[in-house]
């Protein structure tokens, strides 16, 4: 299978061998695709509002980015 999703790839390949070695690994699938989205029951990154929600979501990123980081208390 040609996905970055590991969550795609145990669907319908060899279920526990994709998923002993994504946790061995420590994978991260980023729920970018339609198929995983549906597995877990999200709502799928697809639709007229996308782009609006994929900015909206860009922003609020940037803005957590930009916050103060909390100064260590000294001992």
């Amino acid at each position: 299978l040609n996905t970055a999703s590991w969550l795609s790839a145990a669907s319908f390949q060899e279920t526990t061998r994709v998923l002993t070695e994504a946790a061995i690994s420590g994978k991260v699938d980023r729920l970018r695709g339609l198929k995983e989205n549906v597995i877990i029951g999200k709502l799928i990154p697809a639709g007229t509002g996308l782009d609006y929600y994929q900015k909206l979501r860009e922003e609020s990123f940037k803005m957590f980015a930009e916050l103060p980081q909390p100064v260590p208390a000294s001992s």
